[in-house]
């Protein structure tokens, strides 16, 4: 499963990726994230869907 995956894009067509990773010693929630491979998309990020069963993101650019 893709449980502690985050994932979101911006109009520009760029893509953010995170992984929950907790860490010892880490307090603070949003410490706990670590950031992936950013990459672009041509186009809007329109929508975003995740397969939990192969772990596969999946940005959509052209919605009609």
């Amino acid at each position: 499963m893709c449980e502690g995956l985050l994932a979101g894009g911006t109009t520009a067509g760029h893509v953010g990726l995170w992984k929950y990773s907790p860490l010892p010693g880490v307090i603070e929630p949003e410490d706990q994230w670590q950031t992936q491979t950013p990459s672009s998309v041509s186009g809007p990020v329109l929508e975003v869907a995740v397969c939990t069963v192969f772990c596969v993101v999946h940005f959509d650019t052209n919605l009609l």
